[in-house]
């Protein structure tokens, strides 16, 4: 899953390396060893718009992950409401559903959907690439933030009898094929 948060909120760098003699990330984060413990290492970013960071090891670029940022909730309510709305309570709050989708304000707003078209509702994708041992199952939702009430728990495993929770709004760099 792409990493995306809202404006002025961290999420998270991971990387798994082996043999790093040197390791940098660009977008002036620069060399990142001091947060590097045997190829391990993560650091929170903060960026104020979209933002591709490529990991380097050993001078060579090794992977890259995005993180996508979307507006605080008081930008989003200005996008979609006027201020006159906004003083209407029977359109306007958390717990009201102006294009009766069945989401309320609060739900669009966790998915960046557009409260007033009834078109524009959450969604999640599956895919399944791959066969055998190269198997992989990948999730994407074309919105951002999943809704505090039905968050989805991303779990990996090495061996399918021990899984670990992958943390929320994390991209992990790892050498060789990126992992989101």
């Amino acid at each position: 899953m792409q990493p995306s948060i809202i404006a002025g909120k961290p999420a998270t760098l991971e990387w798994d390396v082996t043999a790093p003699a040197t390791l940098t990330i660009d977008q002036g984060i620069g060399d990142v060893m001091n947060v590097t413990v045997d190829g391990i290492g993560y650091l929170e970013v903060s960026p104020a718009s979209d933002t591709t960071y490529t990991l380097a090891l050993n001078g060579g670029a090794t992977a890259t992950t995005s993180v996508r940022v979307f507006p605080d909730r008081t930008t989003w309510n200005d996008t979609h409401f006027t201020p006159g709305e906004q003083s209407n309570p029977e359109i306007f709050g958390g717990d009201k559903d102006p294009d009766g989708d069945g989401y309320t304000n609060d739900e669009e707003f966790q998915f960046q959907t557009d409260p007033r078209s009834g078109s524009s509702s959450p969604k999640l994708e599956g895919r399944i690439n791959g066969s055998g041992s190269d198997l992989q199952i990948e999730f994407s939702s074309p919105y951002p933030l999943m809704p505090v009430s039905s968050q989805m728990l991303v779990e990996t495993s090495d061996d399918l009898s021990t899984w670990i929770p992958v943390s929320a709004n994390t991209g992990v760099f790892q050498n060789g094929p990126l992992e989101n």
